[in-house]
């Protein structure tokens, strides 16, 4: 163990009347944050991210999240849009970067929306059975009675990669 020479740094917070966190000060770093009526956070700025939006809809789904960077000291804006199915599941992921497939997810063994996926499957109803996008996705086809994914397969470069598992007594895998 070597003698510790770097000096303290101070931390102070501080809180508005709804008891949400508004700002930390580090030495010279200052993260501040704002919060909608509903207490959501609404804003960020950090000095390791920069600054990041968050748009929610009226079932409180986070429906759209703008990232104003600063990486390589220019800035970058990414928006990541999100959708929500009837039961404020998320549906879809775009983004605004090109090089940044969209996602997709689908439940209960449905298809549509989700290329590739076979639908079915066991014990599949509230579930996640599907997630992907153009490059790769992940297909769940079989759960256990207690919601733990028994079967599925992965497929990456049109390559399936089929995979199962089992559990003890314990739920461990």
């Amino acid at each position: 163990m070597g003698d510790n020479t770097e000096p303290e740094i101070g931390t102070s917070y501080t809180y508005d009347a709804l008891d949400n966190l508004t700002g930390v000060t580090q030495g010279t770093q200052t993260r501040s944050f704002v919060y909608d009526n509903l207490k959501r956070l609404v804003k960020a700025d950090n000095p390791e991210s920069g600054t990041i939006l968050y748009e929610f809809d009226g079932s409180g789904n986070l429906t759209k999240r703008t990232a104003k960077t600063r990486r390589s000291g220019e800035p970058d804006v990414v928006t990541t849009l999100s959708s929500y199915d009837g039961l404020n599941r998320l549906g879809q992921k775009s983004y605004s970067k090109s090089n940044t497939p969209a996602a997709s997810y689908c439940y209960d063994g449905a298809t549509t929306g989700c290329s590739g996926a076979t639908g079915g499957g066991t014990n599949v109803l509230g579930k996640l059975t599907y997630m992907g996008s153009s490059d790769s996705f992940t297909e769940y086809t079989g759960f256990s009675g207690r919601w733990q994914v028994t079967a599925g397969r992965q497929v990456t470069g049109g390559v399936a990669y089929p995979f199962g598992y089992e559990y003890n007594l314990a739920d461990q895998r």
